[in-house]
């Protein structure tokens, strides 16, 4: 919905994509004012037009402080010009894409927002089933079939599962519908969750149609600017013709301390573990493609269309741009946080950065916009690194944990199927063990987390019913989780009934649960490197600093309804920054 006297200007955008392209990194409202946080003076700048959340998915504290000494462009301007805050984590145990993502709009942790995984056991479907999915919602056609790879047919995808409402939507009531609130990533988890419930626009790259596209939740039809960016810059032909090469073998060596085949590496997507990497060479180019550098600059391309198309930031009604990179946690996946895939990728993001906030400057006005960065997880070491090191690190496979707590049923209360799924830290019963009676069930129950727990590299295992009393009928969900132990409550804020199913549990320290034959690393677990992230807040007004004072995660909803000019979400649990 343009706003009135308003035009597109794709051209000027078209240069403006082939600088960035080709490395260039830097060019020569309507609401109530922002609240003042505890502690914080009342700023005298002008009001942000546009405030961004900026997401680098999969990226913990001890990864980003080690490649923040390469940073030159984007991640150093954010450091140079923003409120770092240096001690955030996730109060939470499900560090999973879904859940971090919902948790950076709501304010609101999975045993509130209700996104307990990217996907759970749904016992009345008698499967799995994805955060977001949503049949009801098929996706838009953005264009003519992409000439590429046949690729699995797209899912719909709403945000359906979403409990509670977001920033975005917070925004939409309080400028009665004036604003613009635009959510792009190439994971649909990421795009659908930070969207909320009644965003202008949200779109991933649908990888069938090679392209930006959205699900018919969202529009009866597809918006011009997303099938002009498709016609434009199609991105199949560049997908067939891309290589990833390292750029600087010898840099990389020496940063990083390691070979380009360091153990542990296993690549992803059909991706060896050794440059270069060309996802053509893949059975699925267009899956391929988002563990490369080349969907950085493709969501950067959507972005620069969307402040375009939407006209966003041109008037005083504040709106809201929430972007979320989704490479660095898939090369994370099949390479890890150590390897040369990653450090090259987040210096190639780097450049992207700076070349979005030069870009926020440009069209927007400096001073005229307010960023939050944050990532959505952490992650751990790679496990064969650690050992190396000398620490104690292993694999937990998931069948496996379903393998003992089967045995351990039966030897408690007899043979029969009592395990249903044990997928992302969820373990499940059959409708069998949920009819047993009451004292049956709890021995099944007591004899399962029994034997998790003494699974060889599990590190807790808790029946979920043991938080029912604290979380269930509270008015915000987790309440009583506060009361509780740190380990206890970090736990609890992750329960939802019943979609986290009977069991949870945990790796421990340093150790993940493999749930991909790629997993390099992974995260997921209560553990300091999965929960442990950076957080930037750029603002008009606000001195740049280093915040040492622990801060958590939810209060990033919260910081941009302040900067918005806006009431934090209803069910926020935590105040602004």
């Amino acid at each position: 919905m343009p706003r009135r006297g308003a035009r597109l200007c794709f051209p000027a955008l078209l240069a403006l994509l082939a600088l960035l392209a080709a490395g260039a990194t830097s060019c020569s409202g309507g609401a109530s004012a922002p609240t003042a946080g505890p502690g914080r003076a009342a700023s005298t700048a002008p009001r942000p037009r546009l405030v961004v959340l900026l997401v680098v998915d999969g990226l913990p504290s001890w990864s980003f402080v080690s490649k923040m000494k390469s940073a030159r462009a984007g991640f150093a301007r954010m450091m140079r010009d923003g409120v770092y805050y240096r001690a955030a984590s996730y109060p939470y145990a499900a560090t999973y894409t879904g859940p971090g993502h919902a948790a950076l709009v709501t304010g609101t942790p999975p045993a509130v927002s209700g996104i307990v995984s990217n996907r759970w056991y749904d016992a009345v479907a008698g499967r799995a089933v994805d955060a977001v999915e949503d049949d009801g919602a098929p996706m838009l056609a953005v264009g003519p079939a992409a000439a590429s790879t046949p690729s699995p047919p797209s899912k719909g995808a709403s945000p359906k599962n979403l409990l509670v409402d977001s920033v975005g939507d917070s925004l939409i009531q309080a400028t009665g519908g004036r604003a613009h609130v635009v959510a792009l990533s190439v994971k649909r988890h990421a795009a659908v969750l930070l969207g909320g419930h009644r965003p202008t626009v949200v779109a991933w790259f649908d990888e069938g149609q090679s392209a930006f596209a959205t699900s018919r939740y969202y529009a009866a039809s597809t918006p011009a600017w997303l099938r002009q960016l498709a016609a434009d810059h199609p991105a199949a032909p560049r997908i067939a013709s891309y290589v990833w090469e390292h750029a600087d073998p010898a840099w990389l060596a020496a940063t990083t301390g390691l070979t380009d085949r360091a153990p542990g590496e296993l690549g992803i997507f059909g991706h060896g573990p050794v440059f270069p990497h060309r996802p053509s060479a893949a059975e699925r180019p267009g899956q391929a493609v988002q563990a490369t550098p080349l969907s950085d600059q493709l969501l950067l391309e959507a972005a620069l269309a969307a402040l375009a198309g939407e006209h966003m930031g041109e008037d005083d009604v504040p709106d809201l741009l929430l972007v979320s990179f989704s490479a660095h946690d898939i090369i994370g996946h099949g390479w890890g946080q150590e390897s040369w895939e990653s450090l090259d990728e987040f210096a190639r993001l780097d450049r992207i950065i700076g070349g979005l906030l030069d870009q926020l400057d440009n069209r927007v006005g400096r001073g005229r916009w307010a960023l939050v960065f944050a990532s959505d997880h952490g992650a751990t070491h790679v496990i064969e690194q650690t050992v190396a090191a000398g620490g104690t690190a292993r694999r937990v496979d998931p069948a496996a944990v379903g393998a003992a707590a089967q045995a351990a049923a039966s030897r408690a209360i007899g043979p029969g199927e009592w395990i249903a799924d044990t997928r992302e830290q969820l373990l499940y019963l059959t409708a069998a063990a949920q009819a047993l009676p009451a004292a049956r069930r709890d021995r099944l129950l007591d004899a399962v987390v029994a034997a998790v727990r003494a699974t060889p590299g599990v590190g807790v295992a808790v029946r979920t019913d043991a938080f029912a009393a604290v979380t269930d009928g509270a008015t915000d969900g987790a309440a009583g989780c506060d009361r509780l132990s740190e380990l206890d409550a970090v736990l609890c804020r992750s329960i939802n009934h019943p979609r986290s199913g009977d069991v949870y549990y945990g790796p421990a320290d340093g150790s993940v649960l493999m749930e991909k034959p790629w997993d390099t690393a992974t995260h997921g677990s209560a553990n300091a490197q999965d929960r442990r992230v950076p957080i930037i807040v750029i603002e008009p007004g606000a001195a740049p600093r280093a915040v040492d004072r622990p801060i958590s995660s939810l209060q990033v909803a919260p910081t941009l309804a302040r900067l918005l000019g806006i009431a934090a979400p209803p069910r926020a649990l935590a105040p602004s920054l």
